[in-house]
């Protein structure tokens, strides 16, 4: 039961969340326009991304770039 209703509330709030955005893009678009409104939106979406990517993912300052391996030979 406890389950249950955990998972209940965790549906409702997400659809809270999910139709807020709707809500809250109507009002700005009235405000601000569907430009300014599509770029903040990118933005904001972008903003998390890059302190996400993994660090292995970029160099380590002592370690040389050493390009991609070589194409095998068929044999």
């Amino acid at each position: 039961m406890k389950d249950a209703a955990l998972r209940f509330g965790a549906l409702g709030l997400l659809s809270l969340i999910w139709g807020g955005s709707f809500f809250f893009i109507k009002i700005l678009l009235e405000a601000m326009g569907p430009l300014s409104v599509a770029f903040f939106r990118t933005a904001f979406g972008l903003a998390p991304l890059p302190p996400s990517l993994p660090s292995s993912a970029r160099p380590s300052a002592g370690a040389p770039f050493r390009g991609p391996p070589p194409p095998s030979s068929p044999s």
